[in-house]
């Protein structure tokens, strides 16, 4: 049982990894415009620079977005490492929580566009891949072996 904890656990926290590098500084070398936290200049990214302008709070962009990016690398940093993946977790789930949050709040919509000044939308793509991996934090935190109890 501890095996298939383990593989579980290994798997769901590929998976977050996969997600955040993919948010943060994913895909090279032509990230797609308003899409990629690191890579976006001040005010393209999509989801932060409308949260930016209609919230009123400038601080979102490029400071909360730099932040975020930040926070998911971390999240995705210690879920690599064992002893450290529920922490891991517990940071991912949160951060999923407040993506989810704002997302559902009167500022943002759950469909958002794909780039700025477009009617296309992502269909609430990103909503759900948010949804996705609090499901999949909330699930390692729950599954990950952790330290073996050793009974002497």
């Amino acid at each position: 049982m501890r095996i298939i904890r383990g593989m579980l656990s290994w798997l769901l926290a590929l998976f977050l990894l996969a997600v955040y590098v993919n948010w943060t500084i994913h895909p090279l070398p032509d990230p797609p415009e308003g899409q990629v936290i690191f890579f976006d200049l001040p005010g393209e990214n999509v989801f932060f620079s409308l949260l930016a302008t209609r919230s009123g709070v400038s601080m979102f962009e490029p400071t909360g977005r730099m932040i975020a990016g930040g926070l998911e690398l971390v999240a995705a940093v210690l879920m690599l490492i064992s002893p450290f993946r529920r922490l891991g977790a517990v940071l991912s789930a949160l951060l999923c929580m407040f993506l989810a949050g704002v997302q559902m709040s009167p500022w943002l919509d759950i469909e958002l566009p794909l780039k700025l000044g477009e009617s296309a939308t992502d269909e609430g793509a990103r909503f759900y891949l948010t949804l996705a991996c609090l499901t999949a934090s909330l699930l390692l935190f729950v599954v990950h072996p952790g330290r073996g109890r050793h009974r002497y």
